[in-house]
């Protein structure tokens, strides 16, 4: 049975050029057909098809005639582009996912030292879902626990990448771990894994979305 809490994708914005036109009005201003068309460095009569279907359906509003038409989005424009990129997100975080887990399960697995009160025992790394910095040592989550280590986070990185994608300067995550992509009501971004959310400094957000892409390829 579907999930009717889960996103999905619209249809409409399936055709790139009217997902794009939605993306150039999220300021929520008005913008005459000329400048949205300079903005997707299109000519103005290839998206003039796609304002009259995106204006038909309630998506934006327009005002103004010809060469002096002006549009912006409506509430209706922004709910589904939102729930569309929404979906776009996560479809791209799961098809990352099964991607870097069967090229990584052709992999040697990786370990990292993990010390007790009496005992030293080995963590595969396929088992840690992201790194966490803490002063010199770092934490690692996994489905069975966290583990304290002794090691850099900027040493574990240049060891565990391109599985491990830096997304903040304390935090790594297993690429194949990311669940989905969370906008936070600050601007922020949160990843999801099974282990819990992990933030994404904004400078790395697109470096992120790139390698999620590249994965899914």
């Amino acid at each position: 049975m579907p999930d009717a809490t889960k996103p999905e994708c619209d249809p409409l914005l399936e055709v790139p050029l009217r997902l794009y036109v939605l993306c150039c009005l999220t300021d929520a201003r008005w913008r005459s057909l000329a400048e949205v068309a300079g903005a997707l460095d299109e000519p103005v009569a290839s998206i003039v098809s796609h304002v009259k279907t995106l204006r038909w359906t309630e998506y934006l509003e327009t005002r103004g005639e010809g060469c002096r038409l002006e549009m912006r989005l409506t509430q209706t424009g922004v709910g589904q582009l939102d729930a569309h990129v929404a979906a776009l997100e996560a479809v791209i975080g799961k098809a990352a996912r099964l991607s870097a887990k069967v090229r990584r399960s052709r992999e040697p697995a990786e370990t990292v030292p993990v010390e007790a009160e009496d005992h030293t025992w080995f963590l595969k790394r396929v088992e840690v879902r992201f790194a966490e910095a803490v002063g010199d040592y770092v934490r690692l989550h996994t489905p069975t626990g966290v583990h304290l280590v002794r090691v850099s986070i900027s040493r574990l990185a240049r060891a565990w990448e391109p599985a491990f994608a830096r997304v903040h300067r304390s935090y790594l995550v297993a690429v194949d771990a990311v669940g989905a992509l969370h906008r936070m009501p600050d601007g922020g971004t949160m990843i999801q894994t099974d282990c819990g959310l992990v933030p994404v400094s904004r400078r790395r957000l697109a470096a992120l979305r790139g390698e999620l892409l590249r994965l899914a390829r």
